[in-house]
């Protein structure tokens, strides 16, 4: 094997490269993705002592920053996950997490109230934030695509210019690659940030027995490195979107 690759060209080490680094990240993407929700899935079912709802506990912890302007809503689409939109200045929950007693909703709750506190002190940055998701959320979706693309059209087309288009598929898959890898780095402060402030909130409240701060230490804990999981994840994302987009009838 190592032979094998020593004898290759300069592009098709860099192919080579790519590709066994996309398998490896889709591979403990889908590890670490699926060991983290069934975790939080774990203590969504398990009931906080003090038996509050989520809105309740996240509205008092905004409320005691000095956040009583931080407006708290249901998320109206079910696919969306519970998040603070430093735009519109407000919390998202989701329907299940919105007024659950649960370790686990309230756990996130109090995590998306702390990206509220954060952004709070550093406005400009938080909506800059905003921006790039919505940008590179759709940036990881293509990444593994335009490179499965550009590796067809290079290596099994023997035509020179249709090869030479593959490899320009196939860089701009890197640059893609490189970019999501650069904005889950610089988001995992402000995640360690946000799961930091709602440790140290709940931590010191009445309404978790030992056994349930325990529980919510261990969704902090899944919650600080979101993005970084989800760029693990996004070739799998990736092939995931297009099976949806081009082969799932839509109603």
């Amino acid at each position: 094997m190592i032979d094998f690759f020593l004898e290759l060209g300069g592009l098709e080490k860099f192919v080579a490269i790519l590709t066994v680094v996309y398998a490896l990240c889709a591979v403990i993407g889908i590890i670490l993705r699926f060991t983290g929700r069934a975790k939080i899935k774990k203590y969504r079912g398990v009931n906080a002592a003090a038996g509050k709802a989520t809105v309740e506990v996240a509205r008092k912890m905004l409320n005691e920053k000095g956040l009583n302007h931080v407006l708290i809503h249901r998320c109206e689409d079910k696919e969306t996950p519970s998040h603070y939109d430093p735009v519109e200045g407000y919390l998202k929950l989701e329907e299940k997490v919105f007024a659950s007693p649960s370790v686990g909703a309230i756990a996130i709750a109090c995590h998306e109230a702390g990206h509220a506190m954060k952004h709070d002190e550093e406005a400009d940055f938080g909506q800059m934030r905003v921006k790039l998701i919505s940008i590179l959320t759709l940036t990881n979706r293509l990444i593994f695509p335009c490179f499965a693309l550009g590796l067809i059209l290079y290596a099994l087309v023997p035509v020179f210019i249709v090869s030479q288009i593959g490899l320009v598929f196939i860089f701009l898959s890197a640059l893609g690659f490189t970019g999501g890898l650069f904005y889950a780095l610089i988001s995992l402060p402000f995640e360690l940030d946000a799961s930091k402030r709602a440790n140290k909130y709940l931590g010191a409240q009445k309404i978790f027995s030992n056994a349930d701060k325990a529980g919510m230490r261990k969704v902090l804990k899944t919650l600080k490195y979101t993005y970084v999981v989800e760029f693990l994840y996004s070739p799998v994302a990736g092939v995931g979107y297009v099976i949806w987009r081009w082969f799932v009838p839509k109603d």
